[in-house]
């Protein structure tokens, strides 16, 4: 900004200050003439992740972001910095102590129940309201619950469960084998999943029900 104003002085030239996430929404409109408000719009950029209603060209409401910043990284509330790796040894969700320099690796592919776990790409992770850490991959979604991080417990990723409630006792795991793009969590700790080829997903803040799925058929989201 200060650099800006120093051009715009020098130059006499008028200084106009602008939102650059509603310049992300806006530059569909350069490829996607057809596209009009009111829709949902998802910003995913090296700093941002949102979730935005466009009511109109002009008028915006953010319904969800990450608790932080970008997708791909996320600051605990005692400054313990996590990100997601795809590069260095294989794919994994790493935590930084920034005092004292001290790396963990989640790299125990396992669930719960002791399955073996298979995804190659780590894209996304941000905390819920309730600290747990949520984490993208290209076979699904998993979490890394902060009672099992607290106790030092880091042996395993937690699948979500849903029941079926079909009158058996079977569930299925929550957005299983889907390529997890965006994660983002609203006031009231609902999350918003992207991905990749199958729309977005909004989930309750139990993490029990699917309350919409946004696709190109209902939505001009997409």
């Amino acid at each position: 900004a200060i650099e800006a104003k120093a051009i715009a002085y020098a130059l006499n030239k008028p200084l106009i200050g602008v939102n650059h996430i509603k310049g992300h929404i806006c530059a569909n409109y350069i490829e996607h003439k057809e596209l009009e408000p009111p829709y949902l719009g998802l910003v995913i950029s090296g700093g941002h992740t949102h979730l935005v209603k466009v009511v109109s060209y002009t008028d915006y409401e953010v319904i969800g972001k990450t608790c932080d910043d970008a997708a791909g990284e996320a600051f605990d509330s005692d400054g313990t910095l996590w990100f997601c790796n795809n590069w260095i040894r294989k794919p994994d969700v790493i935590r930084c102590n920034i005092d004292t320099k001290e790396i963990t690796l989640f790299d125990n592919r396992v669930n719960q129940d002791g399955a073996s776990l298979s995804f190659s790409a780590v894209r996304c992770i941000t905390f819920d309201r309730d600290r747990n850490i949520w984490v993208g991959t290209n076979t699904g979604l998993f979490v890394l619950e902060r009672k099992n991080i607290d106790a030092g417990n880091i042996n395993f990723y937690t699948q979500i469960k849903v029941p079926r409630n079909d009158g058996t006792d079977y569930a299925d795991y929550l957005l299983n084998e889907l390529d997890i793009t965006a994660i983002a969590v609203d006031g009231a700790n609902r999350k918003w999943v992207g991905t990749s080829y199958d729309g977005v997903y909004l989930i309750s803040a139990d993490n029990m029900t699917q309350i919409h799925h946004f696709t190109q058929d209902n939505s001009p989201l997409i």
